[in-house]
């Protein structure tokens, strides 16, 4: 394990053990009791434009081109038929800034809601919200039942602006809260705000946000040896919040606490994504990826040829008990160093062992001085996390 991982886990107080243990733990099985459904997921890359230059942003592919609506139902057309055995069908639109394709989407919607397609279908955006609109709030609040929209704040308006180069005042947040109150605000975490995570998150919880969903920005940009240290802090201390909070407050739990972390106990070893079969990404063009980090948007290049050329799991991987959560993939290797075959993200894969760390550390102490499942808090009936919860607790005692 890093030196920087170890130091992280004594910063979180988590016996260097635990290493060992989630190895073991990995090879246990838990299965979800909570629903038969099954989802097939398409992203379409609606737009390869952005006002925006974030620090982070990884799509060095930009150019003006949208998709056409005639490329959106060809390629949704050739989904759906292929999707039979799954129940429901979502669409996320995708991009470098989806809004810049707002006509087309409010089209191919429309089509889709005039369709006889027997299947559910759910539509879904992320958005930095600087480009919404009088008429997109409009059509959006009258589509808002089948409509996910979020929208990306990176925290305070400090932080907004040095990973964003624009002003949280620049966009609407009224408008998301009161529409879609239930849906976290995003905030990504660049090395530039790494040390202002627990700021950002309350600045945002007093914006009306209940909840904030952080993930740490993917790149090359990070420091090996100080990087996992400080984001251990800043878990801790974010932890600790939580906490000591009341237990009537509106305030649910950042997303980088709880997140993924009964993925670790699967005994099946890959990518939760699913890439090419729960999940497939169309370019602008039209061309089909296992996902968006495949597309020319992300690789500014056409390496990946076809839906099934990569499994984006690499072989080193697979002995690593952290694996199944991991954002580091064949992908984002061609993205940061033009080879596939070299993992270009370790600092990355440090980052989120210290995630699981922290979850580790929440969750138990949750339970230990609460006497309460994380499950209970969220108010929701998933048999994974109560399962997580239990096994955090337990990891968490020695």
């Amino acid at each position: 394990m890093h030196d920087s991982v170890v130091g992280a886990m004594n910063t979180l107080g988590v016996c260097a053990l635990l290493h060992t243990l989630l190895f073991e733990a990995s090879m246990v099985s838990i299965e979800s009791t909570s629903t038969n459904t099954k989802t097939r997921f398409l992203s379409l890359l609606v737009s390869e434009s952005c006002n925006l230059s974030c620090v982070y942003c990884y799509e060095k592919g930009k150019t003006s081109s949208l998709m056409s609506i005639d490329t959106a139902k060809s390629v949704f057309n050739e989904f759906y038929n292929n999707s039979q055995e799954y129940d429901n069908i979502f669409i996320e639109f995708f991009g470098a800034e989806p809004l810049y394709a707002f006509d087309m989407i409010r089209s191919f919607c429309e089509w889709i809601k005039s369709g006889s397609f027997e299947k559910p279908i759910g539509f879904k955006i992320i958005t930095n919200g600087t480009k919404l609109s009088p008429t997109m709030k409009k059509w959006f609040i009258e589509n808002k039942d089948s409509f996910f929209l979020y929208v990306s704040i990176d925290g305070t308006e400090e932080m907004q602006r040095i990973n964003r180069g624009c002003s949280v005042f620049d966009i609407d947040y009224s408008f998301f809260l009161q529409n879609w109150p239930h849906l976290p605000v995003r905030m990504t975490v660049s090395p530039y705000t790494l040390s202002k995570i627990v700021e950002g998150t309350n600045y945002l919880h007093s914006l009306g946000f209940p909840r904030v969903s952080s993930h740490i920005a993917i790149g090359d940009m990070w420091d090996a040896h100080d990087s996992p240290l400080a984001l251990a802090e800043q878990l801790k201390e974010l932890s600790d919040y939580y906490l000591q909070l009341p237990s009537d407050t509106q305030s649910l739990p950042n997303t980088i606490l709880i997140g993924q972390l009964f993925q670790i106990f699967k005994t099946k070893k890959g990518k939760d994504c699913n890439p090419g079969e729960r999940k497939v990404t169309a370019s602008v063009a039209g061309e089909l990826f296992q996902c968006h980090l495949q597309a020319p948007l992300s690789t500014a290049a056409n390496t990946f040829k076809k839906i099934s050329s990569q499994c984006l799991f690499m072989e080193d991987c697979l002995s690593c008990c952290y694996c199944n959560i991991c954002p580091t993939c064949e992908a984002l290797n061609f993205i940061f160093s033009k080879d596939c075959s070299i993992n270009s993200q370790k600092v990355i894969c440090a980052l989120s062992q210290v995630i699981v760390q922290a979850s580790v550390y929440f969750q138990s102490n949750l339970i230990v001085q609460k006497r309460k499942n994380l499950c209970d808090w969220l108010d929701i009936p998933n048999e994974r996390l109560k399962a997580a919860g239990k096994a955090c607790l337990e990891l968490g005692r020695l």
